[in-house]
């Protein structure tokens, strides 16, 4: 798990039931759906959560788009969870995705993700906000990923990206 971050208030901070931040960068070279070793919390059924995830990715290649995602090795209640957020397209236009129901019961959207990077080597910042309901208890995480794969590809989560959630409902 991660460090509290340093950008927000102590008051700021207690707000949150997980304020979580990365204290390195994690690449993955030539994968998809690549846990975030340190932007996870766990949830149990029947909890409701609010969460924001901010954060700079970049990938290595014009063609090899990066992508964002949040899942849960639990499961989420169908029809009850969604997102929204302003990210890059693989245009390397910016984006803001409308409010969206959650793709299925375990992530937020199909896999690999949400594409946040065209790959040009930039850092793009990604912001991705939502409601999720715990049907089955689990771990929630950040995701990230290749989106074409090819050999010597990589995608990689920046140091400082944060993952902040509250509680809405306690089981």
């Amino acid at each position: 798990m991660a460090t509290l971050g340093s950008l927000m208030s102590t008051t700021e901070m207690t707000v949150w039931d997980a304020f979580l931040t990365t204290t390195a960068d994690q690449t993955a070279s030539n994968a998809q759906n690549v846990d975030s070793t340190q932007l996870q919390f766990p949830v149990a059924a029947g909890e409701t959560w609010e969460f924001k995830f901010v954060g700079e990715l970049s990938g290595n290649h014009a063609t090899g788009d990066v992508a964002v995602n949040i899942v849960t090795t639990g499961t989420w209640v169908a029809g009850a969870s969604w997102s929204r957020g302003v990210h890059y397209s693989n245009a390397a236009a910016l984006t803001t995705r409308a409010a969206t129901a959650f793709a299925s019961t375990t992530n937020q959207t199909a896999n690999p993700g949400l594409t946040c990077n065209n790959g040009d080597g930039v850092r793009r910042a990604t912001h991705l906000e939502g409601v999720f309901q715990a049907n089955a208890s689990g771990t929630v995480k950040i995701q990230f990923s290749v989106v074409a794969l090819s050999a010597g590809r990589t995608a990689t989560l920046h140091k400082g990206a944060e993952l902040v959630a509250r509680k809405i409902r306690v089981a």
